[in-house]
């Protein structure tokens, strides 16, 4: 047998390079009983997807355990299609570490389950389909979690959506949701038990939370930054502040706007929100607070023809304590003409006397 041509040789090798590289293993389980669960090397059929490189399409009903006991997935690599991920042995939240979990249709989690978690350098991200932290469970999210499509729901009147150990939130379209009813006490930010420098970034889509908390006064000096930002439009409502207690020291405060943001945030129940948190250096424009800008009062801020920088001033609707960046108008043509004749006349006056 001739020496293979070297041009079919590369093509070869390249299909096989792909082949491997695109390599992935399938979920065959049906989801419907304890024993059937995705941490069980039977129900794939390629091996456990525990490697970049061998990523785990689930397109069926499938089950996670939530052992009494903290039960851990780590470095698994999963890709929701299809069919509904439940929880069985409910006693606390699985928790997914490392790898990437990334729904694309499907459903993680029901109403009445636990709350989703995820920690280490875990990437979760939503495309479509949905996430749902059930009502017997915070959602606890210590490392990054993507909402770029579908919805995340966290359910139960006293659920939160906690951030810890230096993790990332980012909203860009979709809708991130929580219950927001009269009785709700839940939180969506950090609290006593959350530790690490936390963001939430708020890039588009719409975004309902209850009580915005954003830390507390003990020794592990946590902290949070909200920042709207990004160039879709959007917009974010929560209902108040978190009750100043051990839980939270308004200090604590960090909320950022980026210049070119479309985003808008409502806090309903906190009257004049905006120009208390601008007095306070809790509210910040591309990083500045007032102090940063020259102790620039609300009233310049929120001034049309004064703002905050770049062109950009904020907008505060009072009725619907409602907040969003503007840009200062530009001058009229009219107005122009009327400044270019007013110059010419005073000109000709001088001239005359």
């Amino acid at each position: 047998m001739k020496n293979m041509p070297l041009k079919l040789f590369l093509t070869t090798a390249i299909v096989a390079s792909v082949s491997v590289a695109s390599a992935q293993t399938l979920y065959q389980g049906v989801g419907t009983g304890s024993d059937l669960d995705i941490d069980l090397v039977g129900n794939w059929n390629n091996g456990l997807p525990t490697s970049s490189v061998n990523v785990g399409t689930i397109n069926t009903d499938s089950t996670v355990d939530a052992s009494a006991g903290n039960f851990t997935y780590t470095d698994y690599f999963l890709n929701l299609t299809g069919g509904t991920m439940s929880q069985f042995n409910v006693g606390n939240s699985p928790v997914f570490r490392d790898g990437n979990f990334t729904v694309n249709g499907g459903i993680y989690g029901t109403s009445g389950g636990r709350g989703f978690s995820n920690s280490g350098v875990n990437i979760a991200t939503i495309n479509s389909g949905s996430i749902n932290g059930g009502s017997l469970g915070d959602s606890r999210i210590g490392a990054s979690l993507l909402v770029a499509g579908g919805t995340f729901q966290q359910h139960g009147t006293d659920r939160g959506i906690r951030l810890t150990r230096s993790a990332t939130l980012t909203v860009s379209a979709g809708i991130l949701v929580m219950d927001t009813t009269g009785s709700a006490t839940g939180t969506f930010g950090v609290n006593q038990s959350s530790i690490g420098s936390n963001s939430i970034n708020l890039n588009g889509g719409t975004t309902t939370a209850n009580l915005l908390a954003f830390g507390n006064g003990g020794s592990l000096r946590l902290t949070l930054r909200l920042t709207l930002g990004g160039t879709a439009v959007g917009s974010a409502t929560a209902v108040n502040f978190q009750t100043l207690s051990d839980n939270e020291t308004a200090a604590s405060r960090k909320i950022d706007w980026l210049t070119g943001t479309k985003m808008t945030l409502a806090i309903s129940g906190a009257d004049e929100w905006a120009a208390a948190e601008w007095t306070a250096n809790r509210l910040f424009y591309n990083g500045q607070s007032s102090a940063d800008l020259g102790n620039l009062s609300w009233a310049d801020a929120t001034n049309s023809s004064i703002g905050v920088g770049s062109g950009n001033y904020f907008l505060y609707n009072s009725t619907s304590e409602t907040l969003s960046l503007a840009l200062i108008p530009e001058p009229s043509v009219v107005a122009l003409i009327a400044v270019g004749l007013t110059v010419v006349l005073m000109s000709r006056r001088r001239r005359c006397a």
